[in-house]
């Protein structure tokens, strides 16, 4: 019985240094979680469709991810802009749109 409670308790240390890591680091503080986040927002928005959510690509700055979600366009059709950038906050996870003109 001793055994089984040192065991749950260590297992309860290590959950919470787990969470503590995370929490540090940020909810989006990887380049797969920033984009799932911008996407997440992305599908929200009535002109979704018109981009390749598959092909989103994000780049570190500072605190934020700047996540570039290409637009679809037909072979040889030049449509502007040519790729939606969304905001992701590192920390926090929160996300904004920043129109491209």
């Amino acid at each position: 019985m001793g055994v089984l409670f040192l065991v749950l308790s260590s297992l309860q240390i290590l959950a919470c240094q787990s969470e503590d890591v995370s929490q540090a680091q940020g909810l989006c503080s990887t380049e797969p979680q920033a984009i799932r986040a911008a996407v997440a927002l992305l599908s929200r928005q009535q002109s979704a469709s018109e981009y390749d959510a598959g092909k989103a690509r994000a780049a570190s700055s500072g605190t934020k991810w700047d996540v570039w979600v290409p637009r679809v366009t037909e072979p040889g059709r030049l449509v502007m802009p040519d790729a939606a950038l969304i905001e992701v906050n590192k920390r926090a996870c929160t996300t904004r749109w920043v129109p491209q003109y």
